[in-house]
């Protein structure tokens, strides 16, 4: 496997064990969308270089779209991808105690990424685990040859992979892929979408929401209060004047 840049570890860079409590929305982890952009292109490029076969950048595309976890977007079957609703099922995360009402949470998706997971639905049963990754052995001092793929185990197998992609998008190096989770919901909360509503798509509570995204929605709700002014009184009429010819 290519060598990547050294990180720290999972509960550091944001993936960590699903029972952990939420991290709290730091500024500096809620990206514009030119950075969440430039974060998938760069999955794209260090995806290439480093012989990955789509697989990385695929998830990584996920994570962006949909704002879900790691542990639920890496438990996506093919079943779970409708291309023609353009719809992604995302599983309900584990988190929490006894049995939840749904199983899934319906996402809607762009036609940009149902594009880019044609390629590992096109002829595989809808039971088959959607991501998988390649697996590597090693056959020299730094040389690696590929010897299958397997389904994602452990969100530790991305922490290399992301600082390389970090690097190449000339992002902080202390971004965490759970700001891509962070930008999800702040950018629904922009958008105007009821509180409810964004914590439903991202298997959240609207408690949550609000405790740890407080400052944007305040901001939200203060785009949405402008954009309903209306001017009260009427302009004064113009006045003529005379064009000398």
């Amino acid at each position: 496997m290519p060598a990547t840049p050294r990180c720290r570890s999972s509960s550091r860079m944001g993936l960590a064990s699903t029972r952990a409590m939420p991290a709290i929305a730091r500024k500096a982890q809620v990206l514009p969308h030119a950075d969440v952009r430039a974060i998938v292109e760069a999955a794209g490029q260090v995806d290439h270089d480093g012989n990955w076969g789509g697989d990385l950048a695929r998830l990584i595309l996920l994570l962006a779209a949909t704002g879900a976890r790691f542990s639920q977007v890496v438990r996506l079957t093919v079943a779970d991808v409708r291309a023609s609703q353009m719809q992604v099922m995302m599983p309900t995360s584990r988190k929490g105690k006894g049995e939840k009402a749904v199983s899934h949470t319906r996402i809607r998706v762009g036609e940009d990424v149902i594009a880019a997971l044609k390629p590992v639905l096109a002829g595989r049963k809808g039971s088959e685990t959607l991501l998988l990754r390649p697996r590597w052995r090693q056959v020299g001092p730094v040389k690696w040859e590929r010897i299958g793929r397997a389904p994602w185990q452990s969100s530790s197998e991305l922490l290399r992979p992301w600082a390389a992609i970090i690097e190449r998008a000339g992002l902080a190096g202390d971004l965490v892929p759970y700001a891509l989770r962070h930008s999800s919901i702040v950018r629904g909360l922009a958008a105007g979408l009821p509180v409810r509503l964004v914590a439903a798509l991202h298997d959240t509570s609207s408690e949550m929401i609000e405790r740890h995204y407080a400052h944007f929605i305040v901001d939200a709700m203060d785009e949405l209060a402008a954009r309903a002014v209306v001017p009260l009184i009427t302009p004064a009429p113009a006045k003529l004047r005379a064009v000398r010819r």
